[in-house]
């Protein structure tokens, strides 16, 4: 049992240092999610369970962005670990804001598209947020308003009021995903769009503009028009 300890500790330990050697973008898929789990479960052999959350989900990505009861299926992977998975992509959206520091300069659109892109762009569960600009234009505050399938009638205008109330600014900007699917707006989110300008409104601010973020571009409702297009994958290219 202590030769089993021995090993598991020595084996982490290698790994650790393989990493800060060659980057951990180097290391093979089972590497790279079992030096993922070291900080899930700080003792024992990782190994087998980086190859059933492979075998299951595809790839790294795909693992902490997955359904927490999706997680638990998994055998060998409690509740307790499911939440720390399922943090973990907080903890990189703490770490960008972090990174990105309160005074974000959205002035131009450029910068709006690469604040929308990191935000949302790779997110596979459809978000709201309301971005709070000072006079400055700079950010003052990102808060998720929604998550999941939601309808905007259905955000509490109490919740929208206290947002306003905290930030105190003068203009606002909606930002939401479409995972997996076009930036073009529906009828749905051109009527929010309306539903929450009214909102807005009757505090005396201002909803300058609703980005919509998908894996083909990004659009502006109030410009009418794809602000940033990405481009397909060409699976067909010649060599």
């Amino acid at each position: 049992m202590a030769d089993d300890k021995n090993m598991h500790a020595g084996h982490r330990q290698r790994l650790l240092h393989l990493a800060d050697k060659v980057r951990l973008k180097n290391l093979t898929n089972i590497q790279q999610v079992e030096l993922f789990l070291f900080y899930i479960f700080p003792r024992g052999d990782v190994n087998p369970l980086a190859h059933k959350l492979l075998d299951k989900f595809g790839n790294f990505y795909n693992i902490i962005t997955a359904d927490k009861e999706e997680i638990i299926s998994v055998p060998g992977i409690g509740k307790a670990a499911a939440l720390k998975i399922v943090t973990f992509l907080q903890l990189f959206d703490l770490f960008a804001s972090n990174a990105l520091g309160e005074k974000v300069d959205l002035t131009y659109y450029g910068d709006l598209c690469d604040y929308a892109e990191n935000l949302l762009r790779l997110n596979p569960v459809e978000e709201l947020h309301i971005l709070a600009l000072n006079a400055k234009n700079e950010l003052v505050r990102d808060e998720c308003l929604a998550r999941g399938s939601f309808r905007y009638v259905s955000i509490p205008v109490r919740v929208i009021t206290s947002f306003l109330i905290s930030t105190n600014c003068p203009t606002y900007i909606l930002i939401h995903n479409h995972p997996g699917g076009v930036c073009n707006p529906s009828d749905y989110d051109i009527k929010g769009t309306e539903y929450m300008k009214d909102v807005l409104t009757i505090h005396s601010v201002q909803l300058s503009d609703h980005l919509i973020v998908a894996s083909d571009g990004i659009y502006s409702i109030n410009k009418k028009q794809v602000l940033r297009l990405y481009k397909p994958e060409n699976k067909n290219k010649a060599i």
